[in-house]
């Protein structure tokens, strides 16, 4: 008992670390947030050995394009992290499948707002219905996520006990 008390406790202090982190992306400034942006993109073009990156680098639309990629898949992955860490809260409560499903899709979008409005008030970003749908996406992609590994997880448990008896 006391073991899933401190999961409960631990997965909801994940979740909340990991939206202070958005917290803290979102609070760049516009200036800030490209030159992480720039900065990344030059990165992964070397580390992955980008055989046209001066051209790229040089050609501003296309890197233009792809600091736009990166910066929407950055919302993507971040908000299907925390899809994930709210659903595996959620789970472990007793809850039907559709609350399980609606408690963390919920929480993540009303987040995904709250991210966007807060951008509103930082100097040089902009509040986007847009990212709010890409967040909504990345929370989807992480609540269903977890409810596989949840999912996964059981049956192999069940499968264990089954062979111990």
């Amino acid at each position: 008992m006391e073991s899933v008390r401190l999961r409960r406790m631990l997965l909801w202090l994940a979740s909340f670390i990991w939206m202070g982190l958005i917290f803290w992306f979102s609070a760049q400034t516009a200036t800030e947030s490209s030159a992480s942006s720039d900065s990344t993109l030059h990165f992964l073009l070397r580390f992955f050995r980008v055989d046209n990156m001066e051209e790229i680098l040089a050609d501003s639309v296309l890197f233009r394009l792809g600091t736009f990629i990166l910066r929407k898949s950055a919302h993507l992955f971040v908000f299907a992290v925390l899809g994930f860490l709210f659903c595996a809260a959620v789970c472990q409560y007793p809850a039907s499948r559709l609350q399980k499903i609606a408690l963390p899709l919920s929480l993540g979008v009303l987040y995904a707002c709250i991210d966007e409005l807060h951008q509103y008030f930082v100097p040089g970003r902009a509040c986007q219905i847009r990212d709010v749908c890409i967040d909504t996406a990345g929370v989807l992609i992480g609540l269903f996520l977890s409810l596989l590994i949840g999912r996964l997880l059981h049956r192999r448990r069940a499968k264990k006990q089954a062979s111990a008896q």
